[in-house]
């Protein structure tokens, strides 16, 4: 484990410091006073971290493993359980998005189903059924994904604008889901009463989540300056509850900041905008996806917005590209990587049910994205 943890950090670093040469690389052709600074989106910059400080006084409140263990507790059969746990993934992605919803979701389905005797394929089949579930809850919102919070920043749209671009992804998705859900016989599950341990709740947590919850949305709406919130927001965890401030990741506060710093640094770039512009342009849907499988989301989206006044179709590629077909998005790594440490679970026959899963459903979503006008 101390090998593993190492090996990330250093992949981090690695990261971290290609981001930082691009944007030096950038700096001496294009800005070597580094005029650029002055236009950096802070207000889009404080809109993301502050995702990041919900998702932690979330997780400090345990409130979704309390309100899970409650409602799996009522199940009888293991299938009744492995739909609840399915049903979960995807009400919680809806909210907060599918790497946290999968983060508290996964474990509580090893540590519940995974102890079950003989349910083997159904363990496999749960679980490849969450990340599905996840990724096509996180359609709705534009604050449940770093990279459509800032799309939906970037071209200025309403909630309502932007529901009216996702709602149709995220009925359709969940209706095609719902065969896959169905597809097991329910079957007695005398054994699985009783299984669950006591998640205990912090109340504290949870009402700064909520009232934090709220000044943030409001901040959305453009009632309230995310300028001033936020430094308050972050001040008074760093002064009253500095144990949730030790626990944000550093490592996207930088990653955040360098890829909002490579996009300013390239954004008046004329031979970059005349190739990007160029290669997108008629086919920002398309084109937009495609990268955003290869380099993910969040980078894919904030570079390609420099070169496209259309955020509608860009939009749309990164909510398709939520799913993706080979496993190497964030949340299923994360789930391998679980997967790999409780080892109950064939990893071959894992990404096999993956593969034929996701790939149905991203094929049945971009035909959707094409009758739709979308692609």
């Amino acid at each position: 484990m101390k090998i593993k943890s190492i090996t990330i950090r250093k992949s981090k670093n690695i990261v971290l410091l290609i981001l930082a040469g691009l944007v030096l690389l950038s700096c001496l052709f294009q800005y070597r006073d580094l005029s650029f600074l002055k236009s950096f989106p802070v207000e889009k910059y404080f809109s993301m971290l502050s995702i990041l400080l919900l998702s932690v006084y979330l997780m400090e409140s345990q409130y979704l493993h309390h309100l899970v263990y409650k409602q799996l507790n009522r199940s009888k059969t293991k299938n009744g359980l492995s739909r609840r746990l399915i049903f979960f993934s995807f009400l919680f992605s809806s909210f907060f998005g599918d790497a946290l919803s999968l983060f508290v979701m996964i474990p509580i389905t090893l540590d519940s189903l995974g102890k079950e005797k003989n349910c083997k394929y159904l363990l496999v089949h749960t679980l490849v059924l969450q990340l599905l579930a996840g990724e096509i809850g996180s359609f709705l919102f534009p604050y449940t994904s770093l990279s459509s919070l800032y799309l939906f920043l970037e071209y200025g749209y309403s909630f309502l604008s932007f529901l009216r671009i996702s709602f149709i992804f995220f009925l359709f998705g969940g209706i095609f889901l719902l065969p896959y859900v169905l597809i097991f016989k329910e079957e007695e599950n005398a054994v699985f009463q009783g299984n669950f341990r006591e998640s205990k709740l912090d109340t504290n947590a949870l009402i700064h989540f909520s009232l934090f919850s709220l000044l943030i949305f409001l901040s959305y709406l453009r009632i309230i300056p995310i300028l001033l919130l936020f430094p308050v927001l972050i001040f008074y965890t760093l002064i009253f509850r500095r144990r949730i401030f030790l626990k944000l990741d550093g490592f996207l506060f930088l990653f955040l900041f360098l890829i909002l710093l490579l996009k300013e640094s390239t954004y008046h770039s004329a031979m970059l905008s005349r190739l990007f512009g160029e290669w997108i342009l008629a086919h920002e849907t398309s084109r937009g996806f495609i990268l955003s499988e290869i380099f993910t989301r969040l980078p894919a989206s904030v570079l390609l917005s420099s070169f496209s006044t259309k955020g509608r179709q860009l939009i749309v590629a990164s909510i398709l590209s939520t799913i993706h077909p080979l496993a190497l998005n964030y949340s299923s790594i994360m789930a391998i990587v679980f997967l790999r440490r409780a080892k109950l679970v064939n990893l071959k026959l894992f990404l096999l049910h993956y593969l034929m899963v996701h790939g149905q459903m991203l094929i049945i979503l971009l035909f959707l994205a094409f009758f739709t006008g979308n692609f």
